[in-house]
């Protein structure tokens, strides 16, 4: 096998997880005795501390059998160091090193006092092995050892995330992301590649990056790997709420993980009641996903529901801090004070949650979204309602309120600030309403009673999308936005009425 470079088979006959295993018989006094002259080197190595390794299983010595797959994993590196131009103990490699781990993980479990130092020694043999793959540049793409990069990234991101130090896992993120066969590698790799580096980013709060990382991983997983999808929308899920996305409940009881839908129920309510008693009720479950600070962000978006809530009731562009203070004590923040409600506001508006600025002079929030989308609602009304009362003669109110209630005959004036058509007697429309004289030459008279304004059709400084009167072919006329001798198609709107 080592001869014929059958690397598939040599990595099934080493692996701690063959059936071979279980045969009692290997279990030798001397194995050194009865490996030597059978197996031709580098190969002896590596079947050496393999055997042994099975042979402290056996004794359930596993700090015994940690020391002997290191041994083999050292070995490894240097048969690698020793191929050039070729790649076939890859899956040699891949097997070693994933036994490691295994070991690893179970003799840290059964020697509580170890604290990590197994698994960070076995991340340093696992470091040797990349070290080789990431070096070897003059070789081929088809032979190149890099394409084991990746499964061994993914086994160093595993034993950091398992002792807790994600930040050894920049450098590798990094060496994945500028390679050129990062696009190359198995689809399996990848998924497990993503899924780590989405929690990762999800831990640095990069939702962003989470959520792309997250989705990839979910949605190239195999749909009968039910523990593994259940597993990625762990994580998944509190990131889609954090970007303000809700799961449905037939998702969540697909994967066994209703736990969250009593969460979206009160974050969409804006329950923080609520909130406190799904997280006292999943605290375990929570805390043991590693995602109860994550979750526990999700009051901001709880705060923001809330907060549109007192929005839509008080039904103004400029609302009270004290009105979100009320709301607060409703949901059982009783301690609440008014600086600590402008706190709140002031990290929603930060986080883009809130479109606006605070008036701590009169501690008012003032939504700078409201009056644009009032007008740009108001425009779009304006022109179904002149469509609709020009047929019993009534001329439509164009101020920017839109108040069905101004739309009656009426005295108009011409208004500076927005030119629009409004009554005089209008107790909505505020800005500027005194009536001004029209500039010389800006209004062309027409044989009826009702002065129109000529503008252009494509007059780059035409604002309000006014329902056109009369629609005609004038040429050589100046256009009153931006006075253009042009030969154009105008149309008359009404724009001034005495």
């Amino acid at each position: 096998m080592f001869r014929t470079g059958q690397g598939d088979i040599l990595a099934r006959l080493l692996s701690l997880r063959d059936e071979h295993v279980a045969n009692r018989n290997l279990l030798s006094c001397d194995i050194v005795a009865l490996v030597d002259g059978n197996c031709m080197a580098p190969v002896d190595e590596i079947v050496i501390a393999h055997l042994l390794c099975v042979k402290a299983l056996y004794a359930h010595d596993y700090l015994n059998a940690y020391a002997q797959q290191r041994d083999c994993v050292s070995a490894v590196v240097r048969l690698l160091q020793s191929q050039k131009e070729e790649n076939w103990s890859l899956p040699l490699m891949y097997t070693v090193c994933l036994d490691l781990r295994l070991v690893a993980q179970t003799a840290e479990v059964m020697d509580a006092q170890c604290n990590g130092q197994i698994l960070e020694k076995a991340a340093e043999c696992l470091l040797a092995c990349f070290r080789v793959c990431a070096a070897d540049n003059r070789s081929s793409d088809a032979d190149t050892k890099r394409h084991g990069m990746l499964s061994l990234v993914n086994q160093l991101l595993k034993v950091y995330f398992r002792i807790n130090k994600l930040h050894l896992c920049k450098p590798l993120i990094r060496a994945i992301d500028s390679s050129p066969l990062k696009d190359q590698f198995p689809l399996a790799q990848q998924i497990t590649y993503r899924y780590f580096v989405g929690r990762k980013a999800m831990f640095d709060s990069d939702y962003r990056q989470a959520d792309e990382y997250l989705t990839f991983a979910f949605q190239n997983s195999h749909r009968d790997a039910v523990k593994n999808k259940r597993l990625i929308l762990t994580y998944l899920v509190p990131v889609k709420m954090l970007l303000g996305f809700m799961p449905s409940k037939k998702l969540l009881q697909k994967y066994d993980l209703l736990q969250f839908w009593d969460l979206v129920e009160t974050v969409k309510n804006g329950d923080l009641r609520g909130i406190d008693s799904v997280m006292e009720q999943h605290e375990q479950f929570f805390i043991k996903a590693g995602i109860y600070l994550i979750v526990e962000k999700l009051k901001i978006t709880a705060y923001r529901n809330l907060f549109r809530k007192v929005y839509l009731v008080e039904n103004t562009h400029q609302i009270d801090i004290a009105s979100f203070q009320a709301a607060l004590h409703l949901m059982g923040q009783e301690d609440v004070d008014s600086d600590e409600t402008q706190c709140i506001v002031a990290n929603l508006i930060y986080d883009g949650k809130i479109k606006g600025y605070i008036s701590y002079q009169h501690k008012k929030v003032v939504d700078t979204e409201r009056p644009t989308q009032r007008v740009r609602e108001s425009a779009i009304l304006i022109v179904f309602l002149r469509a609709a009362f020009r047929s019993v003669g009534l001329r439509a109110c164009t101020s920017e309120c839109g108040t069905v209630k101004c739309h009656r005959e009426a005295t108009v004036s011409y208004v500076r600030s927005s030119r629009v058509l409004a009554p005089a007697n209008c107790t909505v429309y505020t800005p500027s309403p005194r009536p001004v004289s029209a500039p010389r030459g800006v209004f062309r008279p027409c044989e009826s009673d009702t002065p129109r304004a000529l503008v252009r059709t494509d007059c780059p400084l035409r604002v309000f999308p006014l329902l056109p009167l009369r629609t005609g072919r004038i040429t050589k006329k100046s256009c009153v936005r931006c006075s253009c001798t042009t030969a154009a198609t105008y149309e008359a709107y009404a724009e001034y009425r005495n």
